[in-house]
């Protein structure tokens, strides 16, 4: 269930039910309890966020894209992505690439939606 909307199936393709994962975290006393979050977050922000949490610096790892979503977890504002970019080809099926943010997406076909679709 997403909101007020029974879904069913969806995993697997590049609509919003498809792509939007809970990410559910518990670390008692250091993140805040119940703290619900629309944030956009990328994959490739774990790395950043587990490294913030383990007082290792990123430094040495040069450049890279990920963003710490660690003050979010502890309930303070943080730095949120305004957009996110994915790109998607499961089992060798043409690629999909695409960026969105919390109401539109792009592909890079040229297809515009709003979210949801």
């Amino acid at each position: 269930m997403m909101g007020d909307k029974v879904v069913i199936g969806a995993k697997g393709t590049t609509n919003t039910f498809g792509m939007h994962v809970p990410c559910i975290a518990s670390w008692p006393d250091k993140i805040a309890n119940g703290k619900v979050s629309d944030d956009l977050v990328d994959s490739t922000d774990f790395l950043a966020t587990i490294c913030e949490a383990a007082g290792v610096s990123t430094a040495a790892l040069g450049k890279f894209d990920g963003r710490s979503f660690l003050p979010q977890l502890k309930g303070d504002r943080g730095s949120p992505r305004d957009w996110v970019y994915c790109w998607y080809s499961p089992h060798g099926e043409p690629l999909r690439e695409m960026a969105f943010n919390q109401h539109y997406k792009l592909y890079r076909n040229g297809d515009f939606l709003r979210r949801g679709g």
